[in-house]
C-alpha cells in the first residue's frame, strides 16, 4: 500500500494526506504501479470530458481537457519532455546533452516541443470520435505509464554522479515490468478486448523504440526521458485511436 501511495505522490499533484518517507528501493519498486495512477488520471479525465460536452463544444472541452491532463501531474512530465528536446536537439556529444539536461532553464527547442505536444493533444482529442474518446483518455495514461517502466527496466541510469531519477530507474526490475504489465493488459482487455491488445502491443512498440533513441542519444535513461517517454506515449497514442477509430 506504501508503494502504491508513493507511486502517487511522485507521479502526481494528487494530495496524500499522509507524510510518507521513501527509500531509494522503495522509488524503484513503487514504478510496478505507474499503470494505476495512470488509469486515474485517465478515469478523472473521462469525468471531466463527459461534464464538460453538455455545456461546451468539441475543441473547448478537448483544451480543458488538456488543462486537467496538465494540472494533475503538476506539469513534471512536459518539464522533462523540455529538457530532453533541449538536449538531443542541441547536437552535443553525450556530457554536453546530460548538462544541458540538467540545467533548469528552458531552451528554443524545448519550448517548441511544449507547444507542439500541448497543441497535438487538443487538435487529436477534438478530432477523435464521441464513441472511442472516453476510452481513450482512461486508458492512455495507463499505457504511456506503462510504457516508462519498459524504459527504466531496460535501460541504466544514464549520469554517472547518480541523481533523483536514478533512485528509480537503478531499483526497477523485472517484477516491477511484469506487474505493470498485468496491471495494464488486465483493464486495458477488459474495456476494450482484442482491439486493447493491439493498442498495448502499439504502445509498447513506442516505448521500445523510444527507449532505443534515448540509449543511442545519452546512453541510458534520467527523470527528464521518462518524462518525455510519457508525454510521447500519450501524443502518439492518441494519433493510434484516432486511426483505429
Amino acid at each position: 500500500m506504501k508503494r502504491l501511495l508513493l507511486s502517487f505522490q511522485f507521479m502526481t499533484a494528487i494530495p496524500i494526506p499522509w507524510n510518507l518517507r521513501a527509500e531509494a528501493e522503495d522509488m524503484g519498486r513503487c514504478m510496478a504501479y505507474f499503470p494505476l495512477v495512470g488509469l486515474t488520471i485517465g478515469g478523472l479525465l473521462c469525468g471531466l470530458h463527459y461534464g464538460l460536452i453538455h455545456v461546451m463544444s468539441e475543441r473547448i472541452s478537448a483544451f480543458l481537457c488538456v488543462v486537467g491532463w496538465v494540472l494533475l501531474t503538476g506539469g513534471m512530465h512536459l518539464d522533462g519532455l523540455a529538457d530532453t528536446a533541449d538536449a538531443f536537439l542541441s547536437w552535443r556529444d553525450r556530457t554536453g546533452m546530460l548538462a544541458i539536461m540538467k540545467d533548469s532553464r528552458i531552451g528554443v527547442m524545448g519550448a517548441v516541443a511544449l507547444i507542439l505536444i500541448l497543441l497535438g493533444k487538443v487538435e487529436l482529442l477534438a478530432d477523435l470520435n464521441a464513441g472511442s474518446k472516453g476510452l481513450a483518455l482512461v486508458l492512455i495514461p495507463m499505457v504511456a505509464r506503462w510504457g516508462i517502466v519498459l524504459q527504466a527496466t531496460l535501460l541504466p541510469y544514464a549520469r554517472p554522479e547518480g541523481g533523483l531519477g536514478g533512485a528509480f530507474i537503478e531499483h526497477a526490475g523485472a517484477r516491477e515490468a511484469i506487474l505493470a504489465t498485468v496491471f495494464t493488459l488486465s483493464a486495458v482487455f477488459g474495456l476494450m478486448r482484442i482491439t486493447g491488445l493491439l493498442f498495448v502491443l502499439y504502445g509498447g512498440i513506442v516505448a521500445l523504440l523510444f527507449a532505443a533513441y534515448v540509449r543511442s542519444r545519452i546512453g541510458g535513461a534520467t527523470g527528464d526521458t521518462l518524462g518525455a517517454g510519457i508525454e510521447v506515449g500519450e501524443l502518439t497514442g492518441l494519433f493510434f485511436v484516432l486511426i483505429a477509430g
